[in-house]
């Protein structure tokens, strides 16, 4: 209880925490062509598309140095979403995301996914799970171009959950997929406790540098 009150009000964010003896060798190289891949599809001009490695790591800030220490080194981020399988297991051991379909064995599950893998891989294999369980809407927008819900609503929620977890929790991060809704369990770093006001209240990342790759 100690840790998690120290975690909870230090100003520090646990996805900048530096491991000295994490290398860029210990990535796994095929996602940073996978990541150049799609941005060149939005923007053929982007900088990373020239850049090595290292460059996007720096600029993405999952390389950096803690000027308070002088220590310098890939971080927790940079495990996280440029990381091997086993990087991310001895890193963080207890780290998964699952996904349950509750439609009949509500009590079990009639499908599952475990993701303990990277964020760039756990994004897309999330958000195609949860679209291959709901039907296709037909749906026009106010300017009569037609757009696919589950994209946008299931991108949102996919999303939310990496950019909001807390990653030096234990607690799993949960999507449970019923007949009519879809609930969410993240484990968080509470801010502050009491009800929220929609109208006043205003999110904050929890891991601001993975929010903005």
């Amino acid at each position: 209880r100690i840790a998690d009150m120290y975690a909870r009000k230090r100003n520090v964010f646990t996805e900048n925490q530096i491991f000295p003896h994490l290398k860029i060798e210990d990535l796994n190289a095929s996602l940073f062509d996978k990541v150049r891949s799609r941005l060149a599809l939005t923007n053929a001009n982007h900088p990373w598309l020239g850049a090595s490695n290292e460059r996007i790591l720096r600029d993405a800030r999952f390389l950096r140095r803690d000027y308070a220490t002088g220590i310098e080194g890939l971080t927790l981020a940079a495990a996280l979403v440029f990381g091997t399988d086993e990087v991310i297991g001895n890193i963080l051991p207890t780290y998964r995301i699952d996904i349950l379909e509750r439609r009949v064995n509500v009590d079990r599950w009639d499908d599952r996914l475990l993701l303990k893998t990277n964020l760039i891989d756990s994004y897309l294999k999330a958000l195609a799970f949860i679209k291959d369980k709901w039907p296709e809407k037909f749906y026009q927008d106010k300017n009569g171009e037609r757009k696919d819900l589950r994209e946008l609503i299931f991108r949102e929620l996919v999303g939310n959950i990496i950019i909001h977890r807390e990653y030096n929790s234990a607690t799993t991060t949960e999507v449970i997929i019923y007949n009519d809704r879809v609930e969410t369990t993240n484990p968080n770093r509470m801010r502050f406790r009491g009800p929220l006001d929609l109208e006043t209240f205003d999110a904050e990342p929890k891991n601001p540098n993975i929010r903005a790759f």
